[in-house]
């Protein structure tokens, strides 16, 4: 449902149409009879901009990423969604496992952001996310035998937070408890610790992870399906 009004008739009506466009209308305002901008609700313009920036990231990544695998860029061992998902947490190696061409779950990461961008489900993520991808990038970046451009990673980390994943400061000391609880290091602590207090599942693309964890997090999901 839209309308189509001038550039005039939008300076005079603006206040009407801010009300329209908040209740689902779609306007589009003219200039000598030509399209030179739409009215839509926030919300969309939100989904259209994370889009737009999914787009644009996962064109470069294909670009200047290729042959790169999670064990070089995230860490060594770093190797099917269920439906229900629609709220979740998401860890550095699901991410990475997006932005990488040849990385094998590659396309189920990406399902995962595109689902994301277009409202479908809700991702989270502590702090520490952007930080840990920007390391990856780094090791990209300086990579024996030819690395990635300096320019080029700039520009991913930037559609990257274009994305606008929110990110939460998970304290030290939740963080130390839970990594004492699994067994397991402070990084993927602070992931599985946002999800135990959000009572969400954590999606990861590192098997180790997942098998030091599954059998007492419950929620937590693999990339790579249950094993």
């Amino acid at each position: 449902m839209g309308r189509i009004v001038s550039t005039r008739e939008a300076v005079r009506n603006l206040t009407k149409l801010l009300k329209e466009v908040r209740e689902g209308v779609e306007v589009t305002i003219t200039s000598r009879g030509k399209p030179v901008a739409v009215l839509v609700p926030f919300e969309r313009y939100r989904r259209f901009s994370r889009e737009e920036a999914l787009e644009r990231l996962l064109s470069l990544v294909d670009e200047h990423l290729e042959g790169l695998s999670l064990e070089e860029t995230y860490g060594a061992s770093r190797e099917e969604l269920e439906g229900r998902v629609k709220r979740a947490v998401i860890d550095a190696s699901a991410l990475m496992a997006a932005l990488l061409p040849g990385e094998p779950l590659k396309e189920k990461a990406r399902d995962i952001l595109g689902s994301y961008v277009k409202g479908e489900i809700e991702l989270w993520a502590p702090s520490l996310l952007l930080y840990e991808v920007a390391n990856s990038l780094l090791k990209a970046e300086r990579r024996k035998g030819g690395g990635v451009s300096p320019k080029a990673i700039d520009a991913i980390l930037g559609e990257i937070e274009g994305l606008e994943i929110p990110l939460v400061d998970v304290p030290p000391v939740q963080v130390v408890r839970v990594a004492r609880k699994y067994g397991i290091w402070g990084y993927d602590a602070s992931y599985l610790a946002l999800a135990e207090e959000e009572e969400i599942p954590l999606i990861t693309a590192d098997k180790r992870l997942y098998n030091s964890v599954k059998r007492r997090f419950r929620r937590i999901e693999y990339l790579g399906g249950k094993s």
